[in-house]
């Protein structure tokens, strides 16, 4: 992982350029067992797992602004909120292209675990030539749920929406 964000409190990651020359796992990896992350201005490229990787232990909120998430081989941005926790995710004015080298890789791909609750927003944001644009899904008693406002995904090589049981967009 190029950055990893662990243990809790406020991170601000800001103006960055991370590339992973296609063998490095994740650009950014939140694993906070309760704290935020701001990604504001930066561009996350070339990473053989996902660009974004939240995966908290428990709470966090995430908030990426004004970036470039491109040519990640898994997701431009994945989460996991786990058990027992809130995940909030916001994306904003991102630019999330070219990710999933195969038509199973996603732009966003929002998931949790057993009783996770996961709340995310994106607005004005273009979600464009992934496998799967923007996958939200829902598994046992968990809550996964995603707004879009004024943002727009073209180009899937699959689908644009996946939306699974028990999920909501």
């Amino acid at each position: 992982n190029a950055n990893s964000v662990a243990g809790s409190g406020a991170v601000v990651l800001k103006g960055l350029t991370l590339d992973g020359g296609g063998s490095a796992t994740n650009g950014v990896a939140f694993t906070s067992n309760s704290g935020s992350l701001t990604m504001a201005n930066c561009t996350v490229r070339g990473f053989a797992s996902n660009g974004v990787s939240v995966v908290p232990l428990h709470d966090g909120n995430i908030a990426i602004v004004d970036s470039l998430i491109t040519g990640n081989a898994g997701a431009g941005v994945y989460t996991f909120g786990d058990s027992s926790g809130q995940l909030t995710l916001t994306l904003s004015r991102d630019k999330i292209v070219n990710n999933g080298f195969t038509t199973t890789g996603y732009g966003v791909r929002l998931t949790g675990g057993t009783a996770a609750f996961q709340f995310s927003t994106i607005e004005s944001t273009v979600i464009g030539e992934n496998g799967i644009g923007l996958s939200v899904e829902a598994s046992g008693v968990n809550i996964v749920s995603g707004a879009l406002f004024d943002s727009k995904i073209v180009g899937s090589s699959n689908t644009s929406i996946n939306v699974t049981s028990g999920a909501t967009v």
